[in-house]
């Protein structure tokens, strides 16, 4: 089947169709530079820096519970 035609049939019940998707990786670099440097994102490391820090904590709590 030539590229610029699409089959338009149904797929039969239960099959899966696989389509594969380019993207260019400049536009995805650029993209995620952007990602880098915007504030939600700053604020999801600041995020995961603190909940690695909640279970730090818990930890050296029950290191220092089971030797007292």
């Amino acid at each position: 089947m030539p590229n610029d035609q699409v089959d338009h049939t149904p797929p039969e019940e239960g099959s899966t169709q696989l389509h594969s998707v380019k993207y260019s990786l400049p536009e995805l670099l650029e993209e995620l530079k952007i990602e880098r440097t915007s504030s939600v994102f700053a604020k999801e490391i600041l995020d995961q820096l603190e909940i690695s820090k909640i279970f730090t904590e818990r930890k050296k709590a029950r290191e220092r519970n089971r030797t007292a």
